[in-house]
């Protein structure tokens, strides 16, 4: 009870500040309901430079010292606000640290910005706004080429008269032809400058040059000097904050410096471009600060991802079914329906209740105590990664009596848990997440049979050692110098048991790995490994003597469980790279059945002229419908593009340049392709039944044997 009287006294005396005072009783009580409580000891980081942030927060006891880089500390005592920023969008300016004992109450400012708008209260808001960023305005020109000639009079002038403008992914800042009214500076994401190849026209001209620039890049001024219009398209690459500087301002500032000009053109002159016919990357390089990817010449196919994802949320919280990325060395990344958490997400500010929250380490997480299921953010999400559901049909909140028939789900990194699901259930290694807002598209990353993260020689050495010592336990027992009965012998046989159970618990780690019993480091080696070992010190044990009896069952069953191991391990390690080149750009990363590309060959075909129709149904169509067809592309290794080559080539000349002759030798292909998809993930989930069948017979009978007198 005490308790409760000290918060609302608390709450009292936040919203008895100039920045709050004007809300009405409505919003002062959605507010309280969504605030954090933040109590801190001395020397405690409450924010660190760099952060996103989204709250503001209210120092109600104690005291803070914000630390900047070249700047002396700031001290701040209760009554005030710190992490202001967080109203312009841009990450924290400094890093803020408590020098005593403190109570922090923390606000969303989307949330804050919205009530106050609604009560007609956000004036204070607005000014607190300005102040920011002519704040950061000043800060920043301080940078810049042209900042460090202006005096301190010229900056503060500069910073008080800048405009903020936020732009939301692929957001047309200005168009060439268009006339320069403003130089721009930017704060946060990333803006792309295209000089397409004819000055005119949207943004979907392939461009001729392209550069792309970072914070604290100032641009945009040649042209204004020069009184030109634009020459170039500027397009925001992900959610970006800019102020401009407008022409009156700058052209008074530059007068008399024509030194300061020229030097800040040859600065925009000199930025580095792409070739020349390059295009924009993906929108989420550069915004998604948790990336998931499933590497195609890895993916086995087996759902497991998407399985162990639905049985720790309630409901899978990853769709499989994106598009392809393809890196800088030609390999493929599947992009994955799942939230990026992206640097400045969308969904957060259009929260209408807060629900949204993000943290230091920039985790955006959905408070289900707090969300209504409007779906504001399923409408404010551009990648689709956040989808409505029962309630009760999530394992988090079903426990607590919801309130609300649906509530907002999405990725949440596996928050409580040591690692994702989804990446402890693949078995090859296949899914990881990047730092896409960092990182470029990836390079090629070995699965975990590949190369690099096993070694072919030390796979190449574990088989001819245990080659070798079963040729010499065999030959051993054949002349008569080994018997089962021995000690040493038996040596061998509690080997092999131990190896049997020991390769049974490693994969009951794989599969049911949680936040207390982690999964193993390694997946497939080690349990290659352990049947290996398994398999020599069995042989080791009696030789190679099938009889009818527990013991000869056992080591049948053995031999057919290893046979199944290493076929399952040559399919996981050959095929999906060969499924991967299976899967054309036409088709996408949907992988669409053979069903759907027949139903399209054949209202292609209908349309076609009758030469076209003939040589069809002598050509084409034999060769999509080909008994063994899907299984000969598979052997052969080709894609789908070499495959469209060599069929083209054999095409009849009269037919050849006809556009719907080349669509429907596509469908053929495509046809084929997907009949190869089929047979390919038919071979990678066939074998795993048979194996564990063989391994569970193997050490029941082992068991039995040992029990039996």
């Amino acid at each position: 009870m005490a308790r409760d009287r000290r918060r609302e006294h608390a709450l009292e005396r936040l919203f008895a500040t100039p920045l709050l005072q004007a809300l009405d009783a409505r919003g002062r009580r959605e507010l309280s309901q969504v605030a954090s409580w933040r109590v801190l000891s001395a020397g405690a980081l409450v924010f660190r430079r760099g952060e996103p942030g989204d709250e503001m927060f209210f120092l109600m006891r104690g005291s803070v010292s914000l630390q900047s880089e070249g700047a002396e500390d700031k001290a701040v005592y209760p009554g005030s606000w710190l992490g202001e920023e967080a109203l312009v969008g841009v990450p924290r300016r400094c890093s803020a640290r408590t020098t005593a004992a403190c109570t922090l109450v923390g606000l969303p400012v989307s949330l804050m910005r919205r009530l106050a708008a609604r009560a007609g209260a956000d004036a204070a808001i607005r000014r607190q706004e300005a102040d920011i960023v002519a704040a950061i305005a000043y800060e920043r020109l301080g940078h810049t080429t042209l900042g460090k000639v202006l005096s301190e009079d010229e900056r503060h002038e500069w910073a008080a008269s800048t405009l903020l403008r936020r732009l939301a992914p692929d957001e047309v800042l200005f168009r060439p032809g268009e006339p320069a009214r403003a130089s721009w500076l930017v704060i946060a994401g990333t803006v792309r400058l295209e000089r397409p190849a004819t000055a005119t026209g949207p943004h979907t001209v392939e461009p001729d040059s392209l550069t792309r620039l970072a914070p604290g890049t100032l641009f945009g001024m040649t042209d204004l000097v020069a009184t030109r219009p634009r020459a170039d398209l500027a397009v925001a690459d992900e959610p970006s904050v800019l102020l401009g500087i407008a022409a009156p301002t700058l052209l008074a500032a530059l007068l008399g410096r024509p030194g300061a000009a020229k030097q800040q053109a040859d600065e925009e002159s000199r930025r580095p471009t792409l070739p020349a016919g390059a295009t924009p990357r993906d929108g989420r390089y550069g915004v998604a600060r948790s990336l998931l990817l499933i590497d195609q010449e890895a993916c086995v196919h087996c759902g497991h991802c998407v399985d162990r994802c639905g049985a720790r949320h309630g409901l899978p919280r990853l769709d499989r079914e994106e598009i392809l990325t393809t890196g800088d060395d030609g390999r493929r990344w599947l992009t994955p329906r799942a939230c990026h958490h992206c640097v400045q997400p969308l969904c957060l500010v259009d929260c209408p209740t807060g629900a949204i929250e993000r943290d230091s380490d920039g985790r955006v997480t959905i408070r289900a105590s707090a969300c209504t299921g409007c779906g504001a953010c399923v409408k404010a999400c551009p990648w689709d990664n956040i989808a409505l559901a029962p309630s009760d049909a999530i394992a988090s909140v079903r426990d607590s009596s919801p309130e609300f028939d649906a509530t907002a789900v999405k990725c949440d990194l596996c928050m409580g848990y040591e690692s994702p699901a989804c990446v402890d259930a693949c078995p090859t290694d296949a899914i990881f997440r990047v730092n896409a807002a960092q990182d470029s598209v990836p390079r090629a990353r070995p699965n975990a049979l590949g190369p690099s993260a096993w070694g072919w020689r030390k796979t190449a050495a574990i088989a001819c050692l245990s080659v070798g010592i079963s040729c010499g336990a065999v030959w051993a027992h054949e002349r008569g110098v080994w018997f089962p009965w021995q000690v040493h012998a038996r040596v061998f046989g509690a080997l092999s048991l131990a190896s049997m159970f020991g390769a049974f618990g490693h994969a009951g780690l794989k599969r049911l790995a949680t936040a207390r019993l982690p999964r193993p480091a390694v997946a497939l080696p080690w349990h290659m490994v352990l049947g290996a070992v398994a398999l020599v010190t069995a042989v080791g044990h009696s030789g190679i003597r099938i009889t009818w009896s527990a013991a000869g069952g056992a080591q049948l069953a053995l031999f057919a469980s290893v046979a199944m191991g290493v076929i399952g391990a040559s399919f996981y390690r050959c095929l999906p790279p060969r499924y991967a080149a299976l899967v054309s750009s036409a088709d996408g990363a949907r992988e669409r059945d053979r069903e759907a590309w027949i139903e399209r060959l054949y209202e292609v075909l209908s349309g076609a002229s009758r030469e076209v129709k003939k040589a069809a149904c002598e050509q084409l169509l034999p060769y999509a419908f080909s008994f063994g067809g899907g299984l000969r592309m598979l052997l052969s290794g080709r894609n789908v593009e070499a495959e469209l080559g060599r069929v083209g080539t054999a095409s009849p000349a009269y037919v050849r340049a006809d556009a719907t002759w080349q669509a429907l030798t596509l469908l053929c292909v495509e046809i084929r392709a997907a009949s190869a998809r089929h047979i390919s993930r038919q071979l990678l989930a066939a074998w795993l039944p048979l194996h564990i069948v063989a391994s569970v017979v193997a050490l029941v009978l082992a068991v039995v044997h040992v029990v039996t007198p």
